[in-house]
């Protein structure tokens, strides 16, 4: 079994111990290691670790000169992502690094080339690309059925609570330093969304390429830096376009879901493993999933060491993230400075133990700025500013 360690193991990290454990159980790696820093609220689960015989470092460097490690998962806030799979990489390890992988395309080209010349993997736990739905779309796609691909448009209407916030500052940060945070919903809480969209717009494996990127980032949310609610527009080499439509201000959430306009079809692909085909002769077709076709983090972890063991190939590779990473950091380039939502249209309701912040009439103008391919403030939402 491969000897894997993870560094963070809250917030998300929990997600990557959990995929570990039943990795452990299906004989494909072995828990080894796990860093986390002492921090209030975490002492539960290092307990727990250290129980089970799990080492567990304050120091992420010192992990990797103890423990011999031939993998590495990482769950961190993106701004620490580069010197760490570097790290890793220096150390002769395998790496997962969680989603989005890295604050700039310089940056993911620098450690591609580093796992390269390693003769390592590096892979990324974009996991909506493991689901029976996205291979079956993408065949669709690059078999002909469906026509030349015009427009791609992903929605995602979530609620997002002041204690979101409070459980991690770069969730509400705009940058670290000179680089993007990417904690806002664009490139962290839906960049599965953005990342779905540029890979449905090639016809051919793989993902379009941005070329041109205009964006409106607005801010709802009291003491945050970054966006709650966007619209991104990303013109590619593809020919296609990609239009995106995340906000966390909603009353009534649902799951985001991608919308493709082609030739001969208009076709939507959801979370909830469907997809819905309307044929331009008039048919309509519904496709639905087993449990076994679906999206699972798992997947991602058993195909990352498969890969390992030469069994496989990666369903994500960290080269596979260009796309997404010159969309996402794009995308904050072109939408920069946020723009404040005007107040008139802000409403802050009281949510069990935490507050919500809504904009008024938000589903509304997203979905009538998803069906021209709109701007907001193209669109007309009353809220938006220019």
């Amino acid at each position: 079994m491969v000897r894997t360690g993870v560094i963070g193991i809250g917030g998300f990290g929990r997600t990557h111990v959990s995929a570990l454990r039943r990795m452990e159980a299906e004989g494909l790696a072995t828990l080894a290691a796990a860093a986390q820093p002492r921090l209030p609220g975490m002492e539960q689960e290092i307990e727990a670790l250290r129980a089970a015989g799990v080492p567990v470092y304050e120091d992420w460097q010192e992990m990797l000169a103890r423990e011999g490690l031939e993998a590495v998962t990482i769950a961190t806030p993106v701004p620490l992502h580069f010197a760490m799979c570097a790290g890793a990489l220096a150390a002769g390890a395998h790496v997962l690094l969680e989603k989005p992988p890295l604050p700039s395309v310089e940056k993911l080209d620098q450690l591609v080339a580093q796992a390269t010349a390693a003769g390592r993997i590096c892979a990324v736990d974009f996991q909506m690309l493991s689901g029976e739905t996205t291979r079956d779309l993408k065949a669709l796609i690059t078999s002909g059925a469906i026509g030349r691909v015009r427009r791609v448009t992903g929605i995602g209407l979530w609620k997002r609570l002041d204690a979101y916030y409070q459980s991690s500052r770069w969730h509400g940060q705009l940058r670290q330093g000179d680089e993007w945070a990417l904690g806002g919903p664009v490139a962290n809480a839906m960049g599965h969304v953005l990342n779905q969209c540029l890979y449905f717009a090639r016809a051919t494996p793989g993902f379009a390429q941005p070329e041109r990127i205009e964006a409106e980032l607005y801010r709802a949310h009291p003491g945050i830096e970054n966006e709650d609610t966007a619209a991104v527009r990303v013109h590619t080499d593809a020919g296609a376009v990609c239009c995106f439509y995340p906000t966390f201000c909603v009353a009534k959430q649902r799951q985001p879901w991608i919308e493709l306009d082609a030739e001969n079809a208009r076709v939507k692909w959801d979370y909830d493993h469907a997809l819905e085909i309307r044929w331009s002769d008039g048919r309509e077709e519904r496709r639905e999933y087993s449990p076994e076709g679906r999206i699972e983090h798992t997947k991602m972890f058993r195909n990352f060491f498969h890969t390992i063991r030469g069994e496989e190939t990666l369903l994500c590779s960290l080269a596979d993230t260009r796309a997404f990473t010159a969309a996402a950091t794009g995308a904050y380039a072109a939408g920069s400075p946020v723009r404040d939502v005007d107040p008139a249209y802000i409403e802050r309701v009281p949510d069990g133990d935490s507050v919500a912040t809504l904009i008024r009439g938000v589903a509304d103008d997203i979905l009538r700025a998803a069906e021209a391919g709109a701007l907001f403030t193209e669109a007309g939402a009353p809220w938006a500013k220019v």
